[in-house]
């Protein structure tokens, strides 16, 4: 019975842990895209609220109105700042998974090239046995003859 090959085994382990690494990587960026994303269309809101208010200065109003809007805003500049803490959050935890991530990748390059040098040597030596019959087989029949 054939002895499983450890360094292909190893080397599917660490591209597993690779992999893992790479989807968390790829969700946190996600996440990201999405707070930044959520960020912006807060910062419009903002501005339009900001727009408005500018404009119905001109008219009016009643106070309700203006405290309704100034509720909101503020609202909205607390979930703004919420979205900035949450980002700052966010690209600590992305550099930490970067690491883990590149970590992992150089592990797996290193039991691939690991394996890549195994399978040439075995290779090498079996082209060195092969030689060495045809050596021997040479000298066999020069023998014989």
């Amino acid at each position: 019975m054939k002895s499983p090959d450890y360094l292909r085994v190893l080397l599917q382990v660490r591209f597993r842990a690779e992999e893992i690494e790479e989807r968390r990587l790829i969700a946190i960026n996600e996440r990201l895209r999405v707070a930044h994303a959520e960020l912006a269309r807060l910062s419009a809101e903002l501005e339009r609220i900001t727009d408005t208010r500018i404009s119905s200065i001109q008219s009016t109003s009643p106070n309700v109105y203006y405290q309704a809007v100034e509720a909101q805003s503020k609202a909205l500049w607390r979930r703004d700042a919420e979205y900035q803490v949450e980002i700052e959050g966010l690209k600590k935890v992305q550099a930490q998974q970067m690491v883990a991530y590149l970590t992992a990748h150089r592990e797996r390059e290193v039991m691939e090239s690991l394996r890549k040098q195994r399978c040439e040597a075995l290779e090498r030596k079996g082209r060195l046995n092969e030689q060495k019959l045809n050596e021997e087989l040479f000298l066999a029949r020069s023998v014989a003859k």
